[in-house]
């Protein structure tokens, strides 16, 4: 997992959680969630990325985010690619970028950015509304 605090004071918590093994996703997910969350310190944060969770398939790992975080926000049932966030309101809730988006046309040929398709959100802080 990559922290950052910007210099607005929101934290950024960016996390690859193991894949093929659930079991040891939801451990990655939620020892991730409380350091990121030690790391911000009451400031707003964003922690997402890879999770390897579906939120369908495994809600209580959500539900825990939601209830002993207060990280909120995921992108889809089935998504495995999400953008949590804490003290924070979405403006434009985490969605997929379309499959034209995330390609690069050089020379007539198409490269597409990354396995994963992108995910998007606005968030605004409480200081900003």
């Amino acid at each position: 997992m990559a922290l950052t605090r910007t210099a607005s004071g929101v934290c950024v918590a960016n996390l690859h959680a193991t894949n093929d093994y659930p079991a040891l996703a939801v451990t990655d997910l939620l020892r991730a969630a409380r350091a990121a969350v030690e790391f911000a310190a009451g400031a707003p944060l964003l922690f997402g990325g890879d999770l390897n969770l579906r939120p369908r398939r495994n809600p209580e790992v959500f539900a825990e985010l939601a209830e002993r975080h207060d990280l909120t926000g995921t992108t889809a049932p089935e998504a495995i690619d999400h953008l949590l966030a804490r003290e924070m309101a979405a403006v434009e809730p985490p969605s997929p970028w379309p499959p034209e988006r995330r390609e690069l046309r050089e020379d007539g040929l198409a490269l597409r950015l990354s396995d994963h398709t992108p995910v998007e959100a606005r968030f605004e802080t409480a200081s900003a509304r």
